[in-house]
């Protein structure tokens, strides 16, 4: 299918889209991983439809999917839905960075 032919012109029609496309897959598809930067800003959309979605996709066994959601709010939980919670799987990762400009220099310098 190429997008170009693909009327999508509305939000419901490009999530049927994503959708089908993610969950017409088999087990010798490749996975796909969303990253969806700032997570906290995704949980003020109204109804929370793009995060419910892809969490229930997410946790089919037919759909090689992760989402990965980083953010600088730790109370991200409390934001989202009560049903878009249930859809999560509580894997959580907590990552501290350095406390100096310094510090964070020299983890630079090591990872390059």
């Amino acid at each position: 299918v190429e997008l170009d032919d693909l009327n999508l012109t509305s939000f419901a029609a490009t999530m049927t889209f994503l959708l089908e496309t993610l969950s017409s897959g088999g087990k010798g598809n490749q996975s796909v991983v969303f990253i969806l930067d700032e997570f906290d800003l995704f949980t003020q959309h109204h109804n929370q439809h793009l995060l419910y979605n892809l969490f229930d996709l997410s946790q089919s066994k037919s759909t090689p999917l992760a989402v990965v959601g980083p953010t600088c709010r730790q109370d991200v939980m409390e934001l989202m839905e009560k049903r878009v919670k249930s859809r999560f799987s509580h894997r959580q990762l907590y990552l501290y960075g350095p406390d100096t400009f310094d510090s964070y220099m020299v983890v630079v310098e090591e990872l390059l």
